[in-house]
């Protein structure tokens, strides 16, 4: 208001300035004299000068008014929902913010039916009145909704998983399953969250292989692992395995899990059908295969100052202490073993070893009570040459670890340098108590 103000004064006294300029003899009747000269000319300069002010004013007063413009353009906390009311994107927002955050269902009614009116298309408003329909008790009109949403995007992957839960909620299951297998085929980032949702909706492993396939039986199992659900691992392995899917990957994760509950008989028996050296009760004994670090593989600790290797000749395996560092070491292996007597026994060579704490061989129960049997530290120097140790597994056990142990020194001369070689290491039964064995 100041700047129209200040201009319709300008326009006047401009109005005034002309008027006087272009009617000189407006005032003809008086006759001028030196004196009234004068007194023109400083109302001239008067007037000019209120005229220069007055533009000042008004430059002023639009520059304050583009700034305070520019401002309110600029504001990174505007209003909400000032910047649009024809928006269906806008008016969608609003509407799930009444909805979902303030509980008011009659504004948000109001805000879904404004952003269909300005497109009837719309999905994601369809999918927030579906919610509310649903929310309201009116499940026939939720369930209307949820339909025509899936006729007009079906295609649309991006809506697959709103539109599963809203499946879920409302007991569709035939959208459900449809929108799931989609995303099981074409997301696998969010293929654990929607056997999730199918475990959650169904609960029956075999629902879920009949709806996902075979194919995604490895995922089942992941799941089920993660989750432990032991019962319908057991479930989800059979079917993969009849599938032909039980690779070294999908078997050794299986097999680790069952050995942390305990089913040793159960991982024993899978580990026998994909990993095990004919009849070796010990596996890799010649250490001639890679050391798996799992199962009932090699498993070996990775302690600054030990390095590893196979010799020249491509048997055994070569350890190496450089002298840098007073290590704890382990090199072990749960072995499956049915009560009974039996010998350890192999090969070994040492060369220089140091220090008071020297590697060597221990025997005792995997998870269960048993005795501990411990063979005496290598010496320092040793020929190759062949070592033994008997060891009984009680009927309370169902596997035993055969570790190769350094123990911490606390010497002051602690760091532990030489050589150790290993080779031929077997395990074999004496007067072996017969039992069956049934998976638990």
């Amino acid at each position: 208001m100041a700047v129209i103000n200040i201009t319709s004064t300008i326009v006047t006294i401009t109005n005034m300035a002309v008027t006087h300029k272009h009617h000189p003899h407006a005032m003809h009747h008086i006759r001028p004299s030196i004196h009234q000269d004068g007194r023109h000319k400083n109302n001239k300069r008067i007037w000019a000068g209120m005229a220069i002010i007055l533009l000042l004013l008004v430059g002023y007063a639009h520059l304050k008014y583009a700034f305070l413009a520019q401002l309110a353009l600029v504001d990174t906390n505007p209003p909400s929902f000032s910047y649009s009311q024809t928006d269906p994107v806008a008016l969608t927002d609003r509407a799930r913010q009444e909805h979902l955050i303030n509980g008011d269902l009659v504004k948000a009614r109001y805000f879904y039916d404004r952003a269909l009116d300005y497109c009837v298309l719309y999905v994601p408003a369809w999918l927030g009145l579906a919610e509310l329909f649903n929310d309201r008790g009116e499940k026939n009109r939720a369930v209307a909704a949820l339909e025509f949403v899936e006729k007009i995007s079906r295609g649309n992957g991006n809506l697959a998983w709103s539109r599963a839960i809203l499946a879920n909620e409302l007991g569709r299951d035939d959208i459900l399953t449809a929108n799931l297998v989609w995303l099981m085929k074409n997301q696998p980032g969010k293929r654990m969250a929607v056997i999730s949702l199918a475990d959650l909706r169904w609960q029956d492993p075999l629902v879920l292989l009949r709806k996902f396939g075979d194919t995604f039986s490895p995922e089942l199992l992941n799941y089920y692992i993660r989750v432990k659900e032991l019962p319908k691992t057991r479930i989800v392995w059979q079917q993969l395995e009849q599938a032909g899917l039980n690779n070294r990957k999908n078997s050794l994760r299986y097999i680790n899990y069952l050995l942390a509950h305990g089913k040793i008989t159960a991982a024993a028996k899978i580990w026998s059908r994909n990993f095990r050296d004919g009849d070796a009760l010990l596996y890799n004994g010649h250490f001639q295969k890679p050391l798996i670090g799992s199962g009932f593989g090699w498993r070996i600790s990775r302690p600054r100052g030990v390095a590893w290797q196979n010799p020249a000749d491509k048997s055994g395996l070569r350890l190496t202490f450089d002298g840098s560092k007073n290590v704890s070491f382990r090199l072990a292996q749960i072995v499956p073993l049915p009560p009974g007597d039996y010998v350890f026994k192999g090969r070994a060579e040492t060369d220089s070893l140091s220090t008071n704490q020297r590697p060597f061989w221990m025997v005792r129960g995997f998870k269960c009570k048993g005795p501990v049997v411990r063979a005496a530290m290598f010496p320092a120097n040793r020929s190759r040459s062949d070592f033994s140790l008997r060891f009984t597994v009680p009927e309370s056990c169902q596997a035993v670890w055969i570790a190769l142990q350094r123990n911490h020194s606390y010497d002051f001369d602690n760091k532990i340098s030489g050589t150790l070689v290993l080779d031929d290491l077997t395990v074999t039964g004496v007067a072996v108590k017969r039992v069956t064995m049934v998976h638990p």
